[in-house]
């Protein structure tokens, strides 16, 4: 007897049919024993009810999940100054592709603590000796070459710098944090604690201006006319510190702090005698006086070499004073 070509069409619809059915069961079975696990855990599952349903109107509907903790984006700008020059935003740094005079740009106006810039002292800075026709229009490709390379509209505002009449300014409503502005703010606070007796506090913010300070101002730009003074500044600033430092730590009687702080600042300058003298005297008061005698033949042996000098007489009656206590001179620097 011949198939009949429809009833086995049909025969095959139903048993794909039923075996959909059975699938989905299963499929919507697992999905409410995850639901009800995900809903202790404050999680539902959206269509949830429609999953009840006897036959699948569509694919299942995803699950609500919320939006992974890393996702989150910081709203700071954070610019280093110190050393090299770093800059991020929303947590992303800046890649090799900011062109170097958006760079510079950037490094100049973050370095005004906020206050506007005239568009004559960018084009002095960027073109000093060009035709300022020339240079103006030059000034609009790059500022629009800095808004396409640094995007801020994923911060909740719009361009990083702004115009107000004839002067740039980083946006106000940016929160931007820069490191030389922490740094002099710490280093002030510190110099004023120190002032008024509060040696406790002021070392702590010594401390805290000192981890900032990881390189010279814009280390990367040495000859910078712009970067000269700030940069000088900034380093009598850290060797004053350092020198605070390493003299409070010694009033304190921590003699191994001192040694730290003056050997940083002998790393600054290695001519100066106050810390070979901060040095020689924590030393001896650790017992250790042969290292005093040998950081006296140091400074013979650097005032000698740079400067063609010797020893002030401070230095020398400090040395004195070691040898007295029963330690013989030092070869080393005699034989300088």
């Amino acid at each position: 007897m011949a198939t009949n070509p429809v009833q086995s069409e049909n025969k095959d619809a139903d048993s794909w049919l039923a075996q959909a059915t059975a699938e989905y069961q299963k499929l919507s079975a697992s999905l409410s024993a995850l639901g009800s696990q995900l809903a202790a855990l404050g999680v539902t599952i959206q269509g949830q009810e429609s999953a009840q349903m006897s036959l699948p109107p569509g694919p299942p509907l995803p699950l609500a999940l919320p939006p992974p903790a890393s996702e989150s984006v910081s709203n700071a700008i954070k610019v280093n100054l110190l050393g090299s020059f770093r800059m991020s935003i929303g947590g992303h740094d800046l890649g090799p592709h900011v062109p170097g005079q958006v760079q510079t740009v950037l490094k100049f106006m973050m370095s005004q603590g906020g206050h506007p810039t005239s568009k004559d002292a960018l084009l002095d800075l960027l073109w000093p000796e060009s035709n300022p026709t020339i240079t103006s229009s030059r000034l609009r490709v790059l500022m629009h070459t800095l808004r396409r390379s640094v995007a801020c509209k994923h911060l909740g505002f719009g361009d990083l710098l702004v115009t107000s009449g004839n002067n740039f300014l980083v946006n106000p409503k940016a929160s931007v944090w820069v490191d030389v502005d922490e740094f002099e703010r710490r280093w002030h606070k510190g110099w004023r604690l120190a002032r008024s007796g509060n040696k406790a506090e002021a070392m702590y913010e010594y401390e805290q201006a000192e981890m900032l300070y990881v390189g010279d101002y814009l280390e990367d730009d040495p000859y910078a006319d712009w970067t000269l003074l700030k940069r000088e500044a900034l380093r009598d600033a850290y060797s004053t510190m350092l020198t605070m430092l390493s003299s409070m730590s010694i009033e304190t009687g921590d003699y191994t702090g001192a040694i730290i702080w003056a050997q940083k600042l002998l790393a600054q300058d290695n001519c100066r005698e106050d810390a070979y003298r901060l040095l020689m005297t924590s030393h001896h008061l650790l017992g250790q006086h042969s290292r005093s005698a040998y950081w006296y033949g140091l400074c013979v042996r650097a005032l000698e070499r740079e400067l063609g000098l010797e020893p002030s007489q401070q230095t020398q009656e400090l040395y004195k004073e070691i040898i007295g206590a029963g330690i013989k001179p030092s070869p080393f620097w005699r034989a300088i």
